[in-house]
């Protein structure tokens, strides 16, 4: 069975595993009610195939993650870019095609990693010592 615990290793409140295990549906929703079911079920489809990767992964994922820099580059980019897609959904579906939203949304993808990339190396640094 799949439960979320809190750091100590306990399983965490009914509620909480709610919202867990139910959040990534709000941007598929979004993405529903702008542009039709295929892209709702491609956006929510693409938010939790990274969300129960992150949650579910092995610990040794991340240490092929520090050996592989632009793979982990471009994964992020997908998880920012799969984020992004349902604000612009959200505020400027009305006026912009579905491609707009998808350019925005993977424009600030790009941004958002690019400027923590710095920061993500020197964690990674001092966990090496």
């Amino acid at each position: 069975m799949f439960v979320f615990k809190d750091p100590a290793g306990e399983p965490m409140s009914v509620p909480k595993q709610v919202l867990l295990w139910a959040w990534p549906l709000l941007p598929g929703a979004v993405a529903w009610a702008r542009f039709g079911a295929t892209w709702g079920l491609l956006e929510g489809t693409a938010v939790y195939s990274w969300w129960l990767a992150t949650i579910f992964g092995r610990a040794g994922a991340v240490s092929w993650l520090r050996r592989h820099l632009i793979t982990t580059f471009v994964l992020l980019v997908f998880v920012f870019a799969s984020l992004f897609f349902a604000l612009p959904a959200l505020l400027l579906g009305n006026v912009l095609s579905v491609w707009w939203c998808w350019a925005l949304g993977l424009a600030a993808g790009v941004t958002v990693p690019a400027l923590l990339w710095p920061a993500q190396r020197r964690f990674w640094a001092g966990l090496d010592g």
